[in-house]
């Protein structure tokens, strides 16, 4: 094939409209990270692509890039994975959207972040609720990883000091974490809540949601990393559902 036609395996973040009969459709993808495509025709009744590129869908497409107008057409389409079980349940669908929103929004990903979708979307198809809820906390604090915004828990940013049996301040604006005795209004994580952190950091996604913590930690968590997210993009991250 040639350089301007090639093969994507993307997960579709966002669609719109383009006129009355095309649309656009904002994907994410392993290999170029976040795209515009346009699939010409797909908003006609008649169009194969009208029921198949839809959000959260993971499909393969054939593209085709137009140099001259820096656009790039959706030529063929085959549909991977549909998630279904995503739209049986308004928690799982909003969590989802969510995740793709923040995708879309946020600069300059990483092309792991791919990879980190579409695992959480395939688990939030089937998990508990509860575990949707720490899913959702794995998603928040790995992306804030990739994105070079997740700290190490190591020393102090006030005093150098080490980080180490003891609770700590997180600062959202400026990323930044204190001990004890720098801490100055920022969000206090136990040391439960710090091993948390850690101790999944390197597990798979799906071992993750084993790891025992208490339902008060699991909304902590949650909440601070809204907080963090929410002022990456300067303006508060979506907490429907």
């Amino acid at each position: 094939m040639s350089e301007r036609r090639f093969f994507l395996e993307v997960l579709i973040l966002k669609t719109y409209p383009v006129g009355e009969t095309h649309r656009g459709l904002f994907v994410l993808s392993r290999e170029k990270g976040t795209l515009s495509l346009i699939a010409f025709g797909a908003q006609s009744p008649r169009s194969r692509f009208r029921a198949l590129l839809t959000p959260l869908r993971r499909v393969k497409v054939s593209v085709f890039h137009d140099p001259v107008k820096d656009s790039y057409k959706i030529e063929e389409a085959e549909l991977l994975d549909s998630h279904e079980g995503l739209a049986h349940d308004p928690q799982r669908f909003f969590s989802a959207a969510r995740w793709a929103d923040l995708l879309r929004r946020v600069p300059s990903l990483e092309t792991g972040s791919y990879d980190l979708l579409s695992e959480s979307l395939r688990l939030a198809c089937g998990v508990s609720q509860e575990r949707l809820v720490r899913l959702e906390i794995q998603f928040l604090w790995r992306l804030a990883e990739e994105s070079g915004l997740r700290p190490e828990f190591l020393n102090c940013d006030g005093c150098g000091a080490t980080l180490f049996g003891s609770s700590v301040s997180f600062s959202t604006n400026p990323v930044a974490v204190f001990c004890p005795r720098c801490s100055s209004g920022h969000w206090t994580l136990s040391l439960k809540e710090v091993d948390y952190l850690t101790a999944t950091a390197v597990l798979s996604l799906e071992d993750s949601l084993q790891a025992p913590t208490e339902g008060s930690s699991l909304e902590h968590l949650r909440s601070m990393a809204f907080d963090l997210w929410s002022q990456v993009l300067g303006q508060e991250l979506p907490r429907y559902g």
